[in-house]
Parts: structure tokens; sequence; C-alpha cells
């Protein structure tokens, strides 16, 4: 199983490659501030996006990454950004994670 830290590295690298352009610091800081500790957190019943990270269901996790960045760099895009920032980096992740049927997405207060 991968470690907290490696899979932290793999959101961060997949969601570049989803976005297709720079991402800042910032974005960075925001993808760890919201997923570091979902990482290894098991919603009720299920196990936790660590466990699942190299199984199929962890294959379908990490393509929403994907489409995260590809998200967030639209959003950077509309508004004329050369980075994803920290504002369009969030606003995708709540995006994605709303209109996702998956239970592993993070429950996190807005």
């Amino acid at each position: 199983m991968p470690s907290q830290a490696l899979i932290m590295l793999q959101i961060v690298t997949l969601f570049g490659v989803g976005a297709g352009m720079p991402v800042s610091l910032a974005a960075v800081a925001a993808l760890q501030n919201r997923y570091f500790d979902w990482i290894v957190t098991a919603p009720t019943g299920l196990q936790s996006p660590q466990a699942l990270w190299e199984t199929v269901t962890g294959l379908l996790l990490q393509g929403k990454f994907q489409e995260i960045g590809a998200l967030a760099a639209e959003k950077a895009q509309a508004d004329s950004h050369l980075t994803i920032g920290a504002n369009e980096c969030l606003e995708a992740c709540q995006e994605v994670e709303a209109s996702s049927e998956c239970p592993h997405c993070p429950v996190i207060p807005e």
C-alpha cells in the first residue's frame, strides 16, 4: 500500500496532468489541505482511499483528480490567468465532488 505522502504527490501530479498548465504553489497547498487527511480516512462502512488506491476503485479516484485539474484549468483560463490559483482549484474540487456519486468524496465543511 502506498504511503499517505506518496498518494498526495500522485494527487498533485494527476491534477497537473489534467490541468495541462502551470499550477501555483497556492493551488498545491489547497490540494494538500483538502485531501491529505482524506487519504487515510475511511468513510463509514468503506475502506480508506489509501487502502483502495491501487485497485480499480482507486483508479477511478485517480481519474477524478485529473478531472479536477482540467476543470480548474478551464476556470483559470476563463479568468485570463496564466496559472491555476487556489480559488480555481477549490472551486473545481467542490464541483467535481458535488457532481460525483463517489462515496469516497470528502465531506468537508465549506
